[in-house]
């Protein structure tokens, strides 16, 4: 039975085409599956490196080893650790990574600092570089991290570091990539609902390809007495070898990332090769997965053969359990997606809830569309057979008989616009959390840097004659008795448009006549009031004698901020805190960069379902070909065939897309409008009439290349035994 089905899926109609779609489904099933075990091996890997690099504090009468703190830098808003260490004994023990001690003034980096751009200079903005971090001392290959062992005076610039014995602390705060990384939790729904769900459409689209062949091969067995082991040995041997063929794609595919660390295009993030060995087991059982889920649907889906139907004449399909349960599921998942938020309080669990929910609709939607047209379609037929319309009544005959046509043709193109639609409506939620790529880049961000530091700061001279010629200063801080004070010398107060009063009360300076820079950046700090503006050298004006400082150019001149960035460091203050203007406001876009694995993730799925529809497509067209050409002799031209084209194909799919935007709509509106979330999405008209757009373009091609291929058939049809 195994060579049979071989045989016969080499001699069916579209043999081809489905050999290619079973195996492009088992290599992205795979991969989804994959995703799920190389997430969970990925954060085993950095937790496990996160406690060994973790300090352990210094118990009551224990001797102290090392000081140790740290601080948080920038690149381009994505923030990163420095860790400022100093061993107290010849004998201290060394941090994971490091083959050496620094000494005074040194500083080991980890490759992705060492290998960063030129313009932000780190191979000298902490100190002289002493070597690289090796990948034991890094929670992940691409984390941005710094061990620096600062000079004496800049180490009395430390108000309180940790007196340490030792590392290996699980228990310790977390720091570095552990401390920016999202949760796990927050990936497994978005690969689910993102990638494996779309990845599962394709698998059913092509395990039902050219199905009205096999089934009626199968028809023939049962008839002949051939039991459903039989039956499924055939349909067996004819996906063993397409199935098989993408099994071994995949585990090359998965190999190749076992032997080298692997950089995500855009997302820009490194998975470690080392994590993903020692889960090279799952990962194999993923390949199995994969290949026994294919089979399974292969062998599962077929139509329900009932032994006592009252009649052998073609009907309308019923529908089993299944699509019973599809049918209370899909409004009862629309219900859930839409009080998620006030059921659950709005935070991540709401999150969690909604994206199930949001899949459960994805996944039921077709099946209940298929049974809602299967009974509209019948007022169809009997209202064109009144009025003679052919095409018409053919197209809701065949509807009629079989919705599983529909329900198969429209499933991925509503998965492809749930997935595009709730890719968006997450991406904006994350980004209305966090600083804008046009807020990041714009060319006024790069003019001025504020600075805070501590009551030890080293403000002098060594600190102003090492930062750039370009560069400009002036000091800020509480104002008396209210406002901010702002202090430099007059030539600093003038490229500001700030006057040069003389005394000690200075003079007061509306807000809104301050430079827009300087309103910007300390507006968060203290609101749209007056500033008290006084001339003298640069002072520690803030709160218990801590500096704040305002670093500029002239004229909108961009700032070389990575050589201010080592003159703070190295000169006023190790662990100073540093934005650039356009990280003021205290606006994270760490959020904003984490969005990103949505659309990775999203595009991914639409690689998918685009590859679905174009199953899908083509199995009807083949379909649809041998079905109406024998009535190409009842008609003299090809009009006939070209119209019941439009109505059979191109009518449903664009019904599917309006329902699949509503429903999209339907399930937008709670997180578009905060109904008891704390981040609300933002609506996207654009893209709605993009994808009504779309699926309009959509029908008119598939009817078009549908109505090619019936004439194509029509033309070398000749009557022979079923």
């Amino acid at each position: 039975m195994l060579r049979i089905g071989r045989a016969a899926g080499r001699a069916a109609e579209g043999g081809r085409a489905r050999f290619t779609a079973l195996m492009c489904a088992t290599v992205l099933l795979t991969l989804a599956f994959a995703c799920f075990v190389a997430t969970s091996a990925t954060y085993d890997g950095r937790d496990a490196r996160s406690a060994a690099r973790a300090p352990v504090a210094v118990a009551a009468g224990e001797r102290a080893r090392a000081v140790w703190s740290t601080h948080w830098d920038s690149f381009q808003g994505r923030q990163f650790t420095v860790v400022n260490i100093s061993p107290l004994d010849r004998n201290a023990p060394l941090p994971p990574g490091l083959p050496r001690w620094p000494t005074p003034g040194e500083v080991f980096l980890s490759p992705e600092l060492m290998n960063g751009p030129a313009t932000e200079d780190f191979k000298h903005r902490y100190g002289r570089v002493a070597g690289v971090i090796s990948d034991e001392g890094l929670a992940s290959p691409g984390e941005r991290f710094a061990y620096v062992r600062p000079t004496a005076p800049m180490l009395a610039t430390e108000q309180r570091p940790m007196r340490i014995a030792g590392f290996g602390n699980a228990g310790a705060g977390s720091f570095g990539d552990k401390k920016i990384v999202k949760d796990a939790w927050t990936f497994y729904p978005v690969i689910a609902v993102l990638f494996a769900l779309p990845a599962l459409a394709l698998a059913a689209a092509a395990a039902r390809m050219g199905s009205e062949g096999r089934d009626r091969r199968g028809a023939l067995l049962r008839v002949l007495g051939a039991g459903r082991r039989a039956r499924a040995c055939m349909d067996l041997g004819e996906a063993l070898l397409p199935v098989s063929l993408g099994a071994v794609i995949s585990a090359a595919v998965i190999s190749a990332a076992l032997l080298e660390n692997v950089r995500l295009p855009w997302i820009d993030y490194v998975l470690s090769a080392a994590d993903l060995r020692d889960a090279a087991a799952y990962l194999a059982g993923t390949v199995v997965l994969a290949m026994l889920s294919v089979i399974a649907l292969v062998v599962l889906l077929h139509p329900v053969q009932r032994d006592d139907a009252p009649t052998t004449r073609p009907g309308a399909a019923q529908g089993g359990l299944l699509r019973l349960l599809s049918l209370g599921m899909c409004p009862a998942f629309a219900a859930l997606a839409w009080l998620s938020g006030a059921l659950f309080g709005g935070g991540r669990y709401s999150m969690l809830v909604y994206l199930t929910a949001a899949a459960g609709v994805l996944v039921t939607l077709p099946s209940a569309i298929g049974w809602v047209l299967a009974r509209l379609v019948r007022p169809l037929a009997l209202a064109t057979r009144r009025r003679s319309k052919g095409p018409g009544l053919i197209a809701a005959r065949v509807i009629t008989a079989r919705p599983g046509v529909v329900v198969r043709l429209v499933a991925a193109l509503v998965v492809a616009i749930g997935v595009v639609g709730q890719t968006q409506m997450l991406s904006s939620s994350m980004a209305n959390a966090s600083g804008t790529a046009q807020q990041l880049h714009s060319s006024e961000g790069r003019t001025m840097v504020i600075v805070q530091g501590s009551s030890t700061a080293r403000l002098g001279r060594d600190f102003l004659t090492a930062l750039p010629e370009q560069a400009h200063v002036v000091s800020f801080g509480v104002g008396k008795p209210s406002g901010r004070a702002i202090q430099a010398p007059c030539p600093d107060l003038k490229l500001l448009a700030l006057p040069c009063p003389r005394g000690a009360e200075g003079t007061e300076v509306p807000y809104g006549e301050l430079d827009r820079r300087l309103r910007t950046a300390t507006f968060e700090f203290y609101g749209p009031t007056p500033s008290h503006v006084r001339t003298g050298s640069l002072a520690k004006l803030g709160n218990r004698g801590t500096v704040w400082l305002a670093i500029f150019t002239e004229g909108g001149r961009d700032l070389d901020t990575g050589k201010v960035k080592s003159a703070i460091y190295q000169h006023l203050d190790i662990n100073a805190n540093i934005r650039t203007l356009a990280e003021a406001g205290g606006t994270s876009f760490d959020n904003g960069y984490h969005a990103r694995w949505l659309t990775f993730f999203g595009i991914a799925g639409a690689i998918a379902l685009l590859a679905a529809m174009g199953v899908s497509a083509l199995a009807e067209f083949l379909r649809f070909g041998s079905g109406v050409a024998p009535i190409s002799v009842l008609a003299a031209g090809t009009r006939l065939l070209r119209s019941t084209a439009v109505w059979l194909l191109g009518v449903p799919v664009l019904i599917a897309g309006i329902v699949g935007v509503s429903f999209h709509l339907f399930l937008a509106m709670p997180r578009s409008d905060s109904v008891g979330y704390v981040e609300h999405a933002d609506w996207a008209p654009g893209l709605y009439a993009g994808m009504l757009t779309a699926t309009a373009v959509l029908a008119a091609v598939i009817s078009w290349a549908g109505g090619v291929a019936a004439v194509r058939k029509s033309r070398t049809w000749r009557p022979r035994a079923d």
